[in-house]
């Protein structure tokens, strides 16, 4: 955006640069307010350069609107929107000319700080925004009138100030080096090494939801409300628990005495694709399914770990925050990862029906520091530690989420687990990161689609005893 010059109804917004850069051109012998803005958030580097290595960026968009005093929609050509960076704000000069009427006041001035991605309108979404309302300083009839506004990142989802009740003004100029430095936001190593199979996870912040998804014709599915959660690191287990790691347990349950076993029920049952087998069998290494979230839970105990949280499985599954699947924003090929595969009909069982082994899905992978985490978008969904809650109950109401783990039982789901990640027998949809469904019952629901990987606090010792 070039400079320019919009009057409107006595009031204007002027020298605005696409940079959001004090002018360099000389300012008007107007009285003005020369607006000051600051944040402690991350944002994206400038173009052109590269990540700093710093916190991924919460934020890319400011809009700056101005209301002549006693009105409730900005005036004619006063609202501006800007992309920005951390080298635009993070030096203390970011700033916007505004000539209010001369020797008035009422004027107000609201500030949006917000996340651009994620639809199509590029319009601020309350979940994903930081708002300020505040009066305007007054002018003279000439001079400029210094005033800052920072929008801090523990103000997310909660407007402070609104055009009823505005902040005071506050005079002065904004401060260098505030950019990036919310501390939830930094990005935190595991202290010791990962365990045998395991990878490290570093912890940070991250938005949790896709409000991309179409869910129009999606049953018992939601994630498209976003969240700014905060996860310390952690250990994820670099695949699913496969048939052979789960045996040694003894956990499997038997329909009769030395009968095949239920829980996980048996492969070659009446429930199809099923895996597990009580003695060695040709399953191997394909990761164990049909088995019920008790069981699951009962076995990450044994390992001395426990199930991932949901937030957790969403921060791997979306390259941590960055992206729609674990491997970028394109939808995926059959060779990409393991779905559509449940019969010899569906569009991908070219590849194979049914489950497939560990890294099959040739994109479904992550690429970390200590690892690589496979099958994170296909092959079985996975068991969550929490119960299933709705976007909008009340594990999820907190504007900022830090280590979340739902344990309240849904107002109108009941008892219901959640289970994260797409799975063979799943369409492109089930792949994306942000998509959460359920499974009702807990105790006795199996399901082919269905297995398990386990997590550990960076802080408990790989060496644990069982």
């Amino acid at each position: 955006m070039t400079a320019g010059r919009i009057l409107s109804h006595g009031m204007s917004v002027m020298a605005i640069t696409g940079s959001l850069l004090a002018c360099q051109e000389p300012l008007q012998p107007l009285g003005q307010v020369l607006l000051y803005v600051d944040t402690d958030a991350p944002l994206p580097p400038a173009p052109g350069q590269s990540p700093s290595g710093g916190p991924p960026a919460l934020f890319d968009r400011l809009r700056i609107e101005i209301f002549a005093a006693g009105a409730t929609e900005p005036c004619v050509g006063c609202r501006r929107d800007f992309g920005i960076d951390a080298a635009q704000i993070g030096s203390g000069e970011g700033s916007v000319g505004i000539v209010p009427p001369a020797g008035q006041g009422g004027v107000r001035v609201r500030l949006r700080l917000y996340r651009s991605g994620g639809t199509a309108s590029g319009e601020p979404r309350p979940n994903s925004t930081i708002e300020v309302v505040t009066w305007l300083a007054e002018t003279e009839a000439e001079g400029i009138v210094e005033q800052k506004v920072t929008l801090w990142t523990d103000h997310v989802a909660a407007a402070q100030g609104s055009l009823e009740q505005p902040l005071p003004a506050t005079l002065g100029k904004a401060t260098a080096g505030l950019v990036g430095s919310w501390q939830p936001a930094t990005v935190r190593d595991c202290p010791s090494p990962p365990g045998p199979d395991e990878v490290c996870v570093p912890g940070g912040a991250f938005w949790m939801g896709d409000p991309r998804l179409d869910l129009s014709v999606a049953h018992d599915t939601d994630g498209q409300v976003e969240h700014l959660v905060v996860l310390s690191p952690y250990f994820l287990d670099a695949s699913e628990v496969s048939v052979a790691a789960f045996r040694p347990s003894g956990l499997a349950k038997e329909l009769t005495p030395g009968g095949p076993s239920e829980d996980p029920y048996e492969a070659g049952g009446a429930i199809a694709n099923c895996t597990y087998t009580s003695t060695a069998g040709g399953f191997e290494q394909y990761p164990v399914n049909c088995l019920t979230w008790s069981t699951a839970r009962k076995y990450c105990d044994w390992a001395g770990k426990s199930l991932p949280t949901e937030a957790q499985l969403e921060h791997a599954a979306s390259a941590r925050g960055s992206s729609a699947f674990v491997w970028g924003a394109d939808e995926p090929g059959c060779a990409d990862a393991v779905f559509c595969r449940s019969s010899a009909s569906d569009d991908c069982a070219a590849f194979g029906v049914g489950p497939a082994l560990p890294g099959s899905g040739l994109r479904d992978r992550l690429t970390l520091g200590s690892g690589v985490l496979i099958d994170l978008a296909g092959n079985v969904k996975e068991w969550a530690a929490d119960r299933w809650n709705r976007e909008d109950e009340p594990c999820w109401s907190s504007p900022v989420l830090f280590d979340p783990l739902c344990d309240s039982i849904s107002p109108a789901d009941g008892g219901a687990r959640s289970v994260r990640g797409g799975h063979f027998d799943g369409d492109t949809l089930s792949l994306r990161a942000a998509i959460r469904t359920r499974i009702a019952s807990e105790i006795k629901a199996v399901s082919a689609s269905i297995g398990v990987r386990c997590a550990r606090s960076a802080e408990v010792p790989a060496d644990r005893t069982r």
